[in-house]
């Protein structure tokens, strides 16, 4: 079995989600699946209960782990499927004490399980259909003949106008594309809005959708696909989005579904607007004309400022890869390898680790003298000490991979142990996992403290 991932974790892949709290079987011919059929053996375990015996490949090896947006962990080999439940709560501080429920399944060598950060719920690939499970239960909420989502493969897309299948609320939740719309092509990606309260999906034909929790479609959605074809062109933050059209600049009431505001961005002939990135609270909105960066007032959509090759020359373009942080004002820009902060109230750079984040040309043939930043950005001092960014998640914290695999953050950090993979962190950042040996370890954030050694098979009896 193989796990494919798709997002953000520094390995592969691929990712899925879902409504009725019904038996697996009920649910599976609910939902056109054949419920005479038995997709998975399932064991349910306590991570500290030795003596349960399970049915599973006795010798298989975790290979990677993922956290799902529920907070289920999730760990596969070979044959093995491993799901362990968010950490018991009320807990200020998870302790070994806390213990969460762990179930484990089998899977055959054939199947592909998905799963995405962004959403619950994990997706089985057979070789002629396909399996949406709940998380934590692995209880079945759909079978039948259909597509994981490119993007996000922890949703479905079925038929057309094409549904999405999601986990949602612990169920099935299905979304249908308008009737009205042209050809969308199947579900791309499917992203949860508004602290959950609303969902955006994007189909593959560059199309969106938005939907409210209970499925009813709002309007025109945001374009949020996992891999742009051309400049992206959506942005969220809170409650607003952002939605480029050509050279028209649209600010959506996600509430709502309306727009509440539109402008025009004069580009350069032959340079596209895109890359919608806004401050955490709104009130400031950056776009690119090509390589150049435009600041606006986040809710007037009035130009406040433009800033000349702001598009890192690295190989990520056109994707701006840039973030605000939390102080609403300092847009953190990574690529070639390192960062660079631009003040996008002043239009000016604090710092920057390799020319080409600092807009430096791209230059793709070896061997040839590294382009020199421009004027007023080559004497920069680093953003980092050493050159090197490996931020993840939120970016609080930072993975470096040497003879050991080393985490840090600002009030310090720790190693973790020799023949250590690579880890993942919960949505709240408050554990990480990651799989040594026969183990899958739990450790809690910041201090770094193994709450939980996981066997990957279950002990015999």
């Amino acid at each position: 079995m193989a796990l494919a991932f798709a997002s953000a974790a520094p390995f592969a892949c691929h990712p899925t989600r879902g409504v009725d709290d019904v038996p697996n079987a009920a649910n599976a011919a609910n939902h056109g699946g054949d419920a005479s059929r038995s997709v998975v053996a399932l064991a349910t375990v306590s991570s500290s209960d030795a003596s349960t015996a399970v049915q599973q490949a006795p010798s298989d090896v975790a290979t990677t782990v993922q956290f799902l947006a529920d907070g289920t962990l999730i760990a596969t080999g070979t044959e093995t499927l491993l799901a362990r439940a968010p950490t018991p709560t009320p807990t200020p501080t998870p302790t070994p004490t806390a213990r969460a429920a762990v179930k484990r399944l089998v899977i055959g060598k054939t199947t592909m399980a998905q799963a995405s950060p962004e959403l619950a719920g994990l997706v089985l690939r057979g070789e002629t259909e396909v399996t949406l499970l709940a998380t934590p239960s692995l209880d079945v909420l759909y079978r039948g003949a259909s597509e994981p989502a490119m993007g996000t493969g922890n949703a479905v897309s079925v038929g057309e106008p094409p549904q999405a299948l999601l986990q949602f609320g612990g169920k099935l939740l299905r979304l249908s594309a308008p009737k009205s719309a042209p050809a969308l092509g199947p579900v791309e990606t499917v992203r949860l809005l508004l602290s959950q309260t609303r969902i955006n999906v994007t189909y593959t034909e560059g199309a969106s959708a938005l939907f409210d929790q209970n499925g009813t479609l709002l309007g025109e959605g945001v374009p949020l696909p996992a891999f742009p074809r051309n400049v992206p062109r959506g942005g969220v933050a809170g409650d607003v989005a952002y939605r480029v059209t050509g050279s028209r600049l649209a600010r959506i009431d996600l509430k709502t579904g309306k727009a509440t505001r539109a402008t025009t961005v004069r580009c350069k002939k032959d340079e596209e607007l895109g890359n919608p990135t806004p401050s955490p609270n709104g009130e400031l909105l950056v776009v690119t004309c090509g390589g150049d960066g435009v600041v606006l007032d986040g809710r007037t959509l009035v130009e406040r400022r433009r800033i000349d090759r702001v598009m890192p020359g690295c190989d990520n373009w056109p994707m701006l890869s840039g973030r605000f942080l939390p102080d609403n004002r300092t847009l953190l820009l990574e690529g070639c390898g390192g960062e660079a902060k631009l003040d996008a109230t002043t239009g000016r750079y604090q710092c920057g680790d390799a020319p080409g984040v600092l807009g430096a040309p791209y230059m793709m043939m070896m061997g040839q003298n590294v382009p020199a930043a421009p004027t007023g950005r080559d004497k920069l001092p680093l953003c980092n000490a050493d050159g090197q960014a490996n931020r993840v998640g939120r970016g609080v914290y930072s993975f470096f991979y040497g003879e050991k695999i080393s985490v840090k953050h600002a009030g310090g950090g720790f190693e973790l142990e020799d023949g250590a993979g690579l880890p993942a962190l919960s949505p709240d950042e408050s554990v990480m996992a990651y799989v040594r040996g026969a183990l899958v370890i739990v450790r809690a954030l910041p201090s770094g403290k193994i709450l939980e050694e996981i066997p990957f098979v279950a002990p015999g009896p």
